[in-house]
């Protein structure tokens, strides 16, 4: 699906209640793949929101958590965003344009913003991660 990524101001730094729309009512609870076994899943790309928005939190609250489990979680984060950019690198080429950076050299920038990217379609992902009779994923509540 083709999609214009515009540059706006949804989804700022304090825009809490713009994150949570993001992530299914059901994405703490994770899915089983075969009822008869107990282990859990979750949708890669929810988990991936869910560090993105962690890593806003962190930012924006700096006393969110205690020091060694802010460091552990922003590692993890960052780790889980890093497999993320490299699994499914976006390939579209972006405009750029020279910006002077503060050590007084020109370097090529692009914002993302304002260009064709080709995406998945989220209502799609949303809808099967609610959906509770799919016949190959099987909702059930967390333990």
């Amino acid at each position: 699906m083709l999609q214009l990524v515009e540059a706006n101001q949804h989804y700022g730094m304090d825009a809490d209640w713009e994150w949570e729309t993001l992530l299914p009512s059901n994405y703490a609870s994770g899915f089983q793949l075969n009822p008869a076994d107990k282990q859990q899943h979750s949708i890669s790309v929810y988990h991936q929101i869910f560090c993105l928005d962690t890593l806003r939190k962190l930012y924006m609250n700096p006393g969110w958590e205690d020091d060694i489990k802010k460091q552990d979680r922003a590692h993890h984060c960052l780790n889980v965003l890093r497999q993320a950019v490299l699994c499914n690198g976006d390939t579209t080429l972006e405009p750029s344009h020279l910006e002077l950076h503060s050590d007084g050299k020109e370097v090529a920038a692009a914002s993302g913003m304002d260009v064709l990217h080709v995406c998945r379609n989220w209502e799609e992902l949303k809808t099967l991660s609610l959906s509770q009779d799919d016949s190959i994923i099987h909702h059930s509540s967390a333990s």
